[in-house]
């Protein structure tokens, strides 16, 4: 389904958001499907922000399904909304959990021409406060995505990052 809808596929789209509103209504939607629907749902669905913040900080919800919300306002297409959701994530959502948002919004194809000037102006916070692992991870799936056109910048850039964190140098070579 991911596919079918990444690929442009209306019939998906279509259906993604009638299941969204599924879930917008209470109703059940199959868990196989869960995460794809919550995706093409964040991308297709008019209320899907508003839902899936409202279920990324909902601290009675497990741990598991705000991690879903937030992989799934990562895939927003709209870019202050997405914009907007990365904002909460840095602010509200506690850093154990960050991770998940940043992590689709690093492969979102709608924010590829403005999604590395945001990482580089966040880096500073993401350091000091998600795991390495976890940045070098984004990085690396930034990188070559957010940095066509711009390689030397990503580059250089890059080398200073490997200059403070040296065991992720590999990843980084990979990536560049």
């Amino acid at each position: 389904l991911e596919t079918a809808f990444l690929l442009g596929s209306n019939a998906v789209a279509e259906f993604g958001r009638t299941q969204f509103q599924a879930l917008v209504d209470e109703k059940l939607v199959h868990r196989d499907i869960l995460s794809v629907i919550l995706k093409i749902g964040a991308a297709v669905h008019p209320q899907a922000g508003d839902w899936l913040k409202a279920r990324a900080g909902d601290v009675s919800l497990p741990e598991g399904e705000r991690a879903r919300a937030l992989e799934a306002l990562g895939n927003q297409y709209q870019d202050e909304a997405l914009s907007d959701a990365l904002k909460m994530n840095m602010e509200k959502i506690p850093s154990s959990l960050r991770h998940h948002m940043l992590g689709a919004a690093s492969l979102n194809p709608s924010a590829f021409d403005w999604m590395w000037d945001w990482y580089v102006k966040n880096l500073t916070q993401m350091e000091s406060e998600i795991p390495l692992s976890y940045v070098q991870a984004i990085t690396v799936r930034l990188a070559p995505l957010s940095g066509i056109g711009r390689r030397q910048e990503v580059e250089n850039f890059l080398q200073a990052f490997i200059a403070r964190h040296p065991t992720v140098a590999d990843s980084i070579a990979m990536a560049l």
